[in-house]
């Protein structure tokens, strides 16, 4: 037996059925360790093997029971119907998925009742309604006495908007059960309640903070407002931690919490006193809360998070990571392509203090970002040791061009590099973890890092920052 068959002995298989220029522009993927792919953590996209055309097999080692697959058109101005994220794929599945336009997406073949209930679920995130009216949540609504009449009106609401849809798709998922194993009925309902109270988290935070502003007397019920949150029916009586491993959702409905830790205050660890969590879900818990935030910690916060995790698979893959862009730490020598098509190596700009700002197409924050630079940049035009090289992770090359010339997101003085068509998962940008845009980083003549987290101008507080650190490198 092979070494490929030796550590992949199972298979799916996934065969797509439309257009033509809908499938020459289809990818088939997923993440090492399962987690989904919008997940803020530096995992490897690894490609389906195409088995016939437009036919991907999927391939799973002894102890597998499942993968999340992504099914995803690579130009986003193409028909996206076809755009599926994390679809839960089994071994010996045999699935085959028709595009059938205006009717959207049709499933056949062995585990092709999953695809169906997944897509199912999909169209109820994309858009509330009611299949029956007794699945309406029944709200154990806060005591009016203790909260103004404007949150007492408004926490309801965003309950009932909430978990309507979710009990939408938990009503779908319940007519799914009796072809669905345990496990996997768990894990999907586990998702869909994860991704409910994310959703749920983020609303509460955002309307207490737009009404707080507009009523400023609203800070001093904060602790009421907490109180009567805690008091919402999560359906996660009887909850166990046994599939909570590979609950994406579920695990990133913590990430957020911790994202809020401070503005829930005690109700951040009182809502899950008790509950058993074990450590495995805790460590990639704590492991995607570091990804998406270490830019907004400080060292210390960072260590702390370190050294909560118990594995030492993620924690060393932290610790690398803050090993490889620490102050000090040698630049590697990426290669990359100008608008000539010519490969640069970054050694090339060795003896020049090297702006590095990550951007793509579409950016808004990218083109504010280009505007506030250019005043800076004439305060800085003395400096002919220093050098503004801008990389984009633009997937067309022309394209990326146009934008080049359009000067709405480089400077003409600048260095304008791309990324091959590799896009995110260059090796330059995976280096950094740039994870959203724009970014920008310091590097030193000695291609030495100085800065990986720049203070982004355009106030006068971080102008100086921005215009002191400049003066401060190869001093």
């Amino acid at each position: 037996m092979s070494v490929i068959g030796s550590l992949f002995a199972q298979s799916a298989t996934i065969t797509v059925k439309a257009d033509t220029e809908l499938l020459n522009n289809l990818q088939c993927y997923w993440v090492e360790d399962n987690f989904e792919f919008v997940n803020y953590t530096p995992l490897e996209k690894d490609m389906a093997s195409t088995r016939s055309k437009y036919s991907y097999t999927i391939p799973f080692d002894k102890e597998m029971k499942f993968r999340y697959v992504t099914l995803k058109v690579r130009d986003n101005n193409t028909i996206s119907k076809l755009d599926l994220y994390d679809y839960l794929v089994c071994p010996g599945d045999d699935i085959i998925i028709s595009y059938t336009g205006t009717k959207g997406l049709l499933f056949r073949g062995k585990g092709a009742e999953k695809f169906d209930l997944q897509y199912k679920l999909s169209k109820i995130e994309n858009t509330v309604f009611l299949l029956d009216k007794s699945v309406v949540h029944t709200l154990s609504s806060p005591r009016q006495k203790r909260l103004p009449p404007v949150l007492y009106d408004k926490l309801p609401s965003l309950l009932q908007y909430n978990y309507a849809k979710r009990d939408s798709q938990l009503l779908i998922l319940n007519g799914y059960k009796a072809v669905l194993d345990s496990p996997l009925y768990s894990l999907i309902k586990l998702n869909i309640i994860g991704r409910t109270e994310q959703t749920l988290l983020k609303h509460l935070f955002m309307e207490f903070y737009r009404l707080s502003h507009k009523y400023p007397e609203l800070k001093m019920n904060k602790l009421q407002l907490l109180e009567s949150y805690m008091e919402r029916d999560t359906r996660l009586n009887g909850f166990s931690d046994s599939n909570t491993l590979y609950a994406n959702e579920m695990q990133l409905y913590f990430v957020e919490r911790m994202k809020f830790q401070n503005w829930l205050e005690h109700v951040f660890t009182k809502e899950w006193e008790g509950k058993a969590i074990n450590n495995a879900f805790m460590d990639r818990v704590l492991y995607r809360h570091f990804y998406r935030n270490y830019s907004k910690i400080d060292s210390v916060q960072r260590q702390e998070i370190v050294n909560q995790i118990t594995g030492t698979k993620y924690k060393k893959a932290i610790q690398n990571f803050l090993k490889n862009i620490a102050y000090g730490a040698e630049m590697p020598n990426f290669k990359l392509q100008d608008t000539l098509g010519n490969i640069v190596h970054f050694a090339d700009f060795a003896g020049k203090t090297i702006v590095l700002d990550f951007w793509y197409t579409g950016c808004g924050n990218c083109r504010v970002l280009n505007e506030n630079m250019k005043p800076i940049k004439e305060t800085l035009k003395s400096r002919k040791d220093l050098i503004f090289v801008n990389v984009s992770i633009d997937p067309d090359f022309e394209n990326w061009k146009k934008s080049v010339r359009t000067g709405a997101y480089t400077d003409s003085i600048d260095v304008s590099l791309y990324t091959m068509g590799k896009k995110s998962s260059h090796p330059l940008v995976k280096f950094f973890n740039v994870m959203s845009y724009p970014r920008q980083v310091i590097i030193d003549k000695e291609m030495r890092i100085v800065e990986t987290h720049v203070p982004r101008v355009g106030t006068e507080e971080n102008n100086k920052a921005f215009l002191d650190l400049i003066a401060g490198v190869n001093d």
